[in-house]
């Protein structure tokens, strides 16, 4: 199971460093390709409309950032609900089987247990400058 996991968390590390360098480089390959594909079908690229599609890819940039670590928790996620599923449907133990087990290495008889009441201090005047008196 170690192995597996191991593989899991490995395979994890690997994604969260490509997707970080994607992530990182997109916004200018995003620029490139859209004023690629604008030029490409026939259109004049003017100021106006470059500064206004750059403000929108730099909207869409911060949203981007966060990306690979969502990806990132999706994969823990995954890992944690195949563990959930192995304990799941793992057999259940039977009850009775443990009422009368032997005792073990550690056997405790005729034992109580509690907590002490806390005693409240000073209930009466603080020591302030005339130290009560």
């Amino acid at each position: 199971i170690r192995t597996k996991e191991t593989y899991q968390m490995k395979l994890q590390a690997l994604v969260l460093s490509f997707l970080v360098v994607v992530i990182l480089t997109s916004p200018v390959i995003l620029a490139i390709v859209t004023f690629t594909i604008y030029v490409g079908t026939g259109n004049v690229l003017e100021a106006s409309t470059v500064f206004t599609a750059l403000a929108l890819l730099n909207l869409i940039r911060f949203p981007l950032a966060f990306l690979p670590f969502g990806l990132a928790e999706l994969v823990k996620i995954n890992v944690s609900m195949g563990r959930m599923q192995v304990m799941l449907s793992a057999a259940e133990n039977d009850r009775n089987d443990a009422a009368g087990a032997a005792p073990g290495p550690v056997s405790i008889v005729d034992a109580e247990f509690g907590y002490p009441i806390p005693v409240e201090k000073n209930k009466g005047k603080g020591k302030g400058k005339s130290r009560g008196g």
